[in-house]
């Protein structure tokens, strides 16, 4: 009898986990893809209340996270954590940004997103309870300084998007520490310029890449220009014009390259007045007419 209950309430747990799972996933999509910002919301709060109940209820086993779907999911080896950030749109284009950290032994660290608030934090060194939202897509850890850059999305206007790199640490007590005084902008023997985290805004209307290149050791982003229109002389923000910049390792510091050089393309113009080769084959490999 005692071995009926033990595997009834093994199956009953099984299935409420696999319930939560599906929940979590129909919630994620709700969101996301929602018409109205009301039920956009309803479920973002849903989501957010199963995620931390059912990694509570799990904590022996956080394999789950990685099967779940809408948000960005960050192994962060080196720190034996997960970096979990998830985003609903509101009605002005704007983004609201969600995030929490997961220790191994299912310990949870809420990150609150303090951006609007901020307004620009180039220098700020900031708490979780203070944090810069973003959607984060990648994370690099750079062993040289024993930190993790973080490369995100912050959507908290919806007029002008960020792209962002920033920091993330963990100090002599434990804690993690988002933003670190590593990007050079300007040498000064004085007083240098130096960030703490880049924020490279641009036009909801382009896409712009903002990345670490692994060839050159180089981080990377396009250069966006304010770009107004020709007839109804309309701003249109910030737009890519082409070209990029680059930061360099100089020691432990990102040092910034305003302009990296492009490879050129040479425009080849057709001359039309060259009598055309008629002694050769067309490009199908026939004769040409008149040989």
């Amino acid at each position: 009898m005692k071995q009926y209950w033990l595997s009834s309430f093994f199956i009953f747990l099984s299935i409420t986990s696999y319930s939560q799972e599906n929940e979590l996933n129909f919630f994620a999509d709700a969101m996301i893809n929602t018409a109205s910002k009301l039920n956009r919301d309803f479920a973002q709060n849903r989501f957010s209340q199963l995620l931390v109940e059912k990694i509570n209820t799990n904590k022996s086993d956080l394999t789950f996270l990685d099967s779940l779907r809408g948000l960005s999911i960050l192994k962060l080896k080196e720190y034996k954590v997960r970096l979990i950030t998830w985003q609903n749109k509101n009605d002005d284009l704007s983004f609201n940004h969600f995030g929490i950290i997961v220790k191994e032994n299912g310990e949870i660290k809420r990150l609150k997103d303090s951006s609007v608030k901020l307004g620009e934090a180039d220098y700020e060194i900031l708490t979780p309870e203070s944090w810069y939202g973003a959607y984060y897509y990648e994370a690099k850890f750079d062993t040289l300084s024993n930190h993790y850059l973080l490369f995100g999305f912050n959507g908290k206007n919806g007029d002008q998007y960020e792209k962002l790199i920033d920091v993330l640490t963990v100090n002599e007590k434990g804690d993690f520490v988002f933003g670190k005084e590593i990007f050079l902008i300007k040498e000064d023997t004085n007083r240098p310029d130096i960030k703490t985290r880049i924020n490279v805004q641009y036009s909801p209307s382009s896409v712009i890449a903002c990345r670490h290149d692994t060839d050159s050791d180089m981080l990377i982003h396009d250069y966006t220009a304010n770009v107004t229109a020709d007839f109804d002389g309309k701003n249109l923000g910030k737009i890519p014009d082409g070209t990029y910049v680059g930061y360099e390792r100089k020691g432990n510091l990102w040092k910034k390259i305003d302009q990296l050089q492009n490879t050129a393309i040479q425009e080849i113009k057709p001359d039309y007045n060259t009598k055309r080769d008629n002694s050769k084959p067309d490009i199908l490999g026939r004769k040409r007419k008149g040989n």
